[in-house]
């Protein structure tokens, strides 16, 4: 499984083409990638990656709650308990800001 993070400490990354690279599953068999975290960043790579015929499990705290429905127009894009969603992924990314991925995961 791979594990990605898009913010290390305080330094976080602005979004651009280069980090679609960067993170690129583009060559590699279709994935079950869960992205925690669906704002600019997260919500930026699932749809480039569900684009690439990628499944996206998109995990989130309530999914009664969830306020990412325009994602859900992506093909191949689904949500999930968090837990649910990085139990059936090949890849995850987390994509919150730091201080939540402890609280995040527990």
């Amino acid at each position: 499984m791979y594990w990605l993070l898009t913010s290390i400490g305080r330094c976080t990354h602005r979004f651009s083409s280069g980090l679609v690279d960067l993170f690129s599953f583009n060559d590699k068999p279709i994935m079950n990638i869960a992205i925690i975290g669906t704002g600019n960043v997260g919500g930026a790579l699932a749809t480039q990656w569900a684009k690439a015929g990628h499944n996206i499990l998109l995990g989130v705290r309530d999914t009664a709650a969830f306020k990412g429905g325009d994602l859900l127009t992506n093909s191949n894009t689904s949500v999930h308990p968090i837990r649910d969603a990085i139990a059936t992924a090949d890849a995850v990314l987390i994509a919150t800001p730091p201080q939540f991925i402890e609280a995040m995961l527990a």
